[in-house]
């Protein structure tokens, strides 16, 4: 996986041409919207604060049954409880994790040793290679697969400001900005979400 999008309504016929433009090779998927989209990878998104370890499994018995490739967990609040529960879930697909750039460094670490992979929320705009370089050491330390998400929803949303979104910005000062900071590196991308891409893109055209 190196490129992929937050796909939280799920994805339609005319979405393919963006995930094209763009170059996306794996989708988050909501875990109610789920549908299988032939040529990506598909990843069971869920998650709510209040989960512990049986909620995981759960998903992650939902992913084994819909053929999905493997699971990501959007689980905010409490890390130190999630990374507890990680080192007990036993799953044979893949877990990935999304976790913010500013959570400390130890519970940072103990998710990224126990997952498969982790996607950082990294909304702070200009300021993401340096954000990540803790995070990118620790995923080579112990050789997890690591992306950088980038925000494109509206200032305002759940207390968005304009520094922590592309919104106004567009998804070509997207695509420049991952470019110069993360060009040869083994950082991938992740759009959040395909919602935004949607009204930022319609026609599917622009872009990569």
């Amino acid at each position: 996986m190196s490129r992929a999008v937050f796909a939280w309504e799920g994805v339609v016929e005319s979405d393919k041409q963006i995930l094209e433009n763009h170059q996306i090779d794996t989708i988050f998927m909501d875990i109610n919207h789920y549908s299988a989209v032939p040529g990506y990878n598909i990843y069971l998104l869920a998650g709510d604060p209040s989960w512990g370890l049986e909620d995981m499994e759960k998903v992650v018995e939902e992913a084994k049954e819909k053929k999905a490739d493997g699971v990501i967990f959007d689980i905010e609040g409490n890390y130190e409880a999630l990374a507890s529960n990680l080192s007990l879930l036993e799953s044979a697909l893949p877990i990935y994790i999304c976790i913010p750039f500013w959570l400390e460094e130890d519970v940072q670490e103990e998710i990224i040793q126990e997952a498969d992979g982790v996607v950082v929320m990294n909304y702070s705009k200009g300021n993401e290679r340096a954000n990540l370089e803790e995070e990118m050491a620790m995923a080579d330390q112990y050789d997890k697969a690591i992306l950088t998400a980038y925000e494109l929803q509206s200032v305002g949303e759940y207390g968005l400001e304009e520094h922590n979104t592309y919104n106004e910005d567009g998804l070509d000062a997207v695509e420049k900005n991952y470019e110069e900071q993360f060009g040869g590196t083994d950082v991938g991308i992740a759009f959040h979400n395909l919602n935004m891409m949607r009204e930022l893109n319609p026609a599917g055209i622009e872009g990569k």
